[in-house]
């Protein structure tokens, strides 16, 4: 290994390299940990702006318009802990062109760097300083609308009711990752950024703003009719909606401090006797363009992504009721869908779809009823699978043969539910089975490059059609009036039960030539979950207390589990390492109204001080999470909260 000091009259001795401490050991607090096996998540900074406002003017009993504003920000700025701040070994070995520039010889991290390609030139990275990588999501919505509102309460023209609005809606998610080299460990500075004073110091910033503009015009109806010993309810909707969704990356660049290398004894050969002797020159900030455009696609291409489109639907529901014992509603709708773009890289497509419902209900008495629910359903594809899968690297005009443009079909999904109702002075409880159908999941394959008839674009990576499942399940949802079932308990005191089960029926591809993909996964089936609440209102209305408990089972294993298809291949693999137990915690809430339009509510959750996760936490790790979070080796990270309080005020105008 060779060794450099900086240029005076004598050149310094550094101690053998034997002797010097390279690595070290520190004990911090369990909160400033870093590392896969950080046990604590990620601190995060929260903020919550929002206001709306409606209000109207009413010309006659009949006819009403007003207008709607709302602007809500949220803001998340979280600190990415698992991201080790200092550099280990493995960090280190992972560069092949680290080198060693020592300032004096007093440190040997004040001059060691790590080297790091960026675009076509070299950056070096000190490893005097903190690693850091932040992410800040910033979400913005904006709403602006006018409505129109006929009531007629005579009944005695063609509509009973009418309601025609017009919104101009704008979303924006803003997400921005900063990798910060720039204080001197174990210093923490968000804001620091490459100076002359920090030699080798590095920032890093990538900025993805995801918009969507919407202008949208409803109508809905709706008239009571009556004949023959039937009523009817009629309700019309239909509307319009213009959009355009929007990808842009910004602040795609990184700053590097670097200074020039210039060699004073030519004649050095490195060793402790003949050191290579050098001055630093020319001290600067470098900035880095990360952005590539011309043709050039993949994450690091910053042209605009857009896709206009514009959709419409018309829809009747009659909810009818047919003497005494049954009730019956029943709806068809319609709904179009265009996508069109001036990438020729970004799907676009026409899609129509027809969809129904229906709910059966029948009352054989006062008490109990019997009821049949089935409808259909359709998901176009979103902005991201229209985009589509892009391999880094590539470029239009000579990679066109090798990328595929997606061919979709929407979504499809029928949903069946019988149940059954009970009521009286007790309370009530109703109990429902449903199963669920799906066709033409959107999934992300190969075809295998041996199927005849298909060119090699549409054999490339993609997104298609390619899941149909089923699965089915059991809700449970019931409250207990204690006082209508004895008089010797108090008015006012009642109990609350829920239970819901859902598990994968079947699973299957809709077609045998996929490759290098993987079968679905349904890590987004939550555990069944009971819960169980006894809770107390006033009869006055004035003030009530509830208590609840809630207790989860394990995530199933079999259902992280698939098989994936590499080529000729096939191998199980599992979502993630880990799933979890079963767990329970109590809740405690309370309220009381101080006013007509004041109140005062309370609670504390988890009142036991449980330690547990949330499947929901802990699936942020699963393959099939969006922005899954990688070797994570300690999942105490996703805990819970621990015992919380609430306090809230509530004002109604």
């Amino acid at each position: 290994m060779c060794r450099y000091s900086q240029l005076r009259q004598t050149a310094p001795a550094l101690p053998h390299l034997s002797g010097r401490k390279y690595l070290t050991t520190e004990t911090i607090p369990a909160a400033q940990y870093t590392g896969n096996k950080r046990a604590l998540p990620n601190p995060m900074d929260y903020g919550s702006r929002s206001w709306l406002v409606r209000g109207g003017y009413r010309f006659t009993p009949r006819h009403y318009l007003g207008g709607i504003f709302e602007n809500t920000r949220q803001r998340y700025d979280i600190r990415d802990m698992a991201f080790e701040q200092y550099w280990n070994p493995k960090t280190r070995i992972a560069s092949g062109k680290s080198q060693g520039v020592y300032r004096f010889g007093e440190n040997i991290d004040n001059g060691q760097t790590i080297q790091r390609g960026l675009t076509d030139q070299w950056s070096y990275i000190g490893l005097g300083y903190s690693r850091l990588r932040y992410f800040d999501e910033h979400h913005r919505k904006t709403r602006n609308g006018l409505e129109y509102r006929y009531d007629n309460p005579d009944k005695n023209t063609f509509v009973d009711q009418a309601k025609i609005s017009l919104d101009r809606q704008n979303i924006t998610l803003d997400t921005l990752r900063s990798d910060v080299n720039c204080s001197v460990y174990p210093a923490v500075d968000k804001n620091c950024r490459p100076g002359t004073d920090k030699p080798w110091s590095f920032y890093e910033s990538e900025r993805s703003i995801y918009g969507e503009k919407h202008n949208a015009l409803n109508l809905e109806a709706e008239k009571k009719l009556s004949f023959a010993h039937t009523s009817h309810k009629l309700h019309l909707n239909a509307g319009f909606d213009r959009f355009q969704s929007k990808l842009d990356r910004k602040d795609f660049y990184a700053l590097n401090s670097q200074q020039d290398v210039v060699y004073v004894n030519d004649q050095a050969d490195g060793s402790k006797s003949n050191p290579y002797i050098y001055r630093l020159e020319n001290p600067r900030v470098e900035k880095f363009n990360l952005c590539r455009y011309n043709n050039f696609v993949g994450v690091s291409s910053c042209h605009s992504r857009i896709i206009n489109g514009h959709s419409y639907h018309i829809g009747l529901r009659d909810h009818m009721s047919l003497g005494k014992y049954v009730d019956w509603g029943v709806g068809a709708r319609y709904d179009y869908h265009k996508m069109t773009t001036d990438d020729s890289w970004t799907a676009s497509g026409t899609f129509r779809n027809g969809s129904w419902n229906s709910g059966f209900v029948f009352k054989p008495n006062s008490n109990l009823s019997f009821l049949h629910r089935i409808s259909s359903g359709f998901r176009v594809p979103s902005f991201q699978e229209l985009f589509g899968y892009r391999v880094s690297g590539f470029e239009k005009g000579i990679n066109d043969k090798a990328h595929y443009v997606g061919k979709f079909k929407p979504e499809k999904a029928l949903n069946n539910e019988f149940g059954v109702h009970v009521k009286g002075g007790f309370g009530h409880l109703e109990a429902s089975y449903f199963r669920n159908r799906y066709k033409g999941l959107i999934g992300l394959t190969h075809i295998d490059p041996n199927v005849a008839g298909l060119t090699n674009a549409e054999k490339a990576r993609g997104y298609r059609n390619m899941y149909n499942a089923t699965t089915d399940g059991i809700n449970i949802v019931g409250k207990v009036d204690w006082h209508g079932i004895t008089d010797k308990l108090p008015e006012g005191l009642y109990s609350t039960v829920a239970y819901n089960h859902v598990k994968l029926k079947k699973a299957s591809l809709t077609k045998d030539y996929f490759v290098h993909s993987c079968g679905m996964l349904f890590d987004a089936i939550q555990p069944s979950r009971y819960v169980l609440g006894l809770g107390y209102d006033a009869p006055s209305g004035k003030w009530g207390v509830n208590g609840m408990m809630t207790y989860s089972k394990a995530k199933n294993p079999n259902e992280l589990q698939t098989v994936c298809k590499t080529g000729y291949l096939v191998h199980n693999e599992s979502a993630t390492k880990k799933a979890t137990k079963p767990w329970y915690v109590f809740d405690v809430s309370g309220y009381v109204n101080l006013k007509d339009k004041m109140t005062l509510r309370a609670g504390i959750y988890n009142l036991a001080n449980r330690r547990y996760s949330q499947w929901e936490n802990v699936r942020q790790s699963a393959m099939g999470a969006v922005n899954q979070q990688t070797k994570v080796e300690n999942y105490a990270r996703y805990a819970a909260p621990g015992r919380n309080v609430t306090v809230s005020m509530e004002m109604k105008f």
